[in-house]
């Protein structure tokens, strides 16, 4: 429950999970809408050194909020069209992981749509995720931006066997943090790393797939 190394801080305890859910159709239009909140705790510092988000001050030592986080979601069908979006907010920062104290919220936004026809069945989505990211960039002002696109296609050629073909780019962006060597804020470089503050990535596959 408490630890002298501030680091274990960062760990999220005694979590909070909720979830409803609801599905319908009226005439040939169906729905489904999800809401959520997770919320927890988190270790304490018990080291009893002060608090700082500035390395200017003597190094980093962020205290953590728990998790707080709503989480809203419907998508829409008709035929053989889909639509549907996301969104997420609150008290959370990287994979799921505690947000230090006085900087910024998380908020993830997912809109995506599909169409199927026959054996054919096409899609796309858009991801778009903003966070505090490295907590000494953070405290300047300097939030993590991260984004993405996926378009793809599947062809079903017969009974268990389809083909596919899909994209994938993405982006993640902070200035003063290195993305290659994870260096951000430091006490050697307080106004943070110039070097790799962003990077892109991009994927085409084809395949196969049998069932």
């Amino acid at each position: 429950s408490s630890s002298p190394v501030n680091g274990e801080s960062g760990r999220r305890r005694n979590t909070i999970d909720a979830l409803l859910r609801y599905r319908g159709t009226f005439g040939g239009f169906g729905i489904a809408a999800t809401g959520g909140y997770i919320g927890s705790g988190n270790v304490k510092d018990n080291s009893g050194f002060a608090f700082n988000n500035d390395v200017r001050a003597g190094g980093l030592r962020p205290n953590f909020d728990g998790l707080d986080v709503g989480d809203f979601g419907v998508a829409f069908t008709y035929g053989g069209f889909s639509v549907g979006g996301k969104y997420q907010f609150g008290r959370f920062n990287g994979q799921w992981g505690l947000a230090p104290k006085g900087l910024a919220d998380g908020e993830a936004f997912l809109g995506g749509a599909s169409y199927t026809v026959g054996p054919l069945v096409v899609g796309a989505h858009y991801l778009k995720y903003k966070s505090a990211g490295d907590a000494g960039n953070a405290f300047f002002g300097r939030q993590r931006t991260e984004q993405g696109v996926a378009a793809g296609a599947t062809y079903t050629l017969a009974p268990g066997l389809s083909v596919f073909l899909s994209y994938v780019f993405n982006e993640r962006k902070q200035n003063g943090f290195n993305f290659i060597t994870g260096q951000g804020v430091t006490a050697a470089a307080p106004g943070g790393n110039l070097n790799n503050n962003k990077t892109t990535g991009q994927i085409i596959a084809v395949g196969t797939g049998f069932s």
